[in-house]
């Protein structure tokens, strides 16, 4: 009786084993198509074949230029550069990302759509036949979607030194 709970123990172990080296290489794998496809130009026509990358760098300076010009025809204000860049970086990477890998599984598996919003299903923000090995792929597809939803918002917020033109 003890050598068969030692192998179903060892077994249990190995398999632990597998399971976690298996999520490690899908999270590994996953960052690194996102990380290389943020290098390439973007699906959508709206972006002007930019990569992922050059719109970041563009949107921040474009960022920067306006606050400077903001603070030389209203010296009385303090503005700091960074504080219409960063937040809409961080909604991007930490909101939006994530989101969008969401909405390619509630594609996928009709149930999940209860938590999506109506109107963004209306829209076309959560792809349609997705399948497992187009996943990452419509994943970055689902994240361009909501980058634009983002930029062209920024012509319209409240802050007025946030107010950049798209792209």
């Amino acid at each position: 009786m003890k050598p068969i709970g030692i192998f179903v123990i060892k077994a249990f172990i190995i398999v632990i084993r597998v399971v976690f080296v298996g999520a490690i290489l899908m999270v590994s794998i996953s960052l690194a198509y996102l990380i290389w496809r943020a290098s390439q130009p973007m699906e959508m026509p709206q972006f002007n074949d930019l990569s992922y990358y050059q719109l970041v760098k563009e949107r921040r300076q474009a960022y920067i230029d306006l606050a400077k010009h903001y603070q030389a025809s209203n010296p009385g204000q303090v503005i700091h550069y960074e504080d219409c860049f960063l937040p809409e970086s961080g909604v991007q990477i930490i909101v939006a990302l994530p989101t969008a890998g969401f909405y390619v599984l509630a594609g996928m598996y009709p149930d999940l759509q209860k938590y999506i919003n109506p109107r963004d299903i209306q829209n076309g923000l959560m792809p349609e036949h997705a399948t497992w090995f187009g996943y990452l792929p419509a994943w970055w597809s689902t994240f361009e979607k909501f980058v634009w939803g983002m930029v062209i918002h920024a012509p319209h917020g409240p802050v007025p030194y946030c107010r950049i033109s798209l792209p």
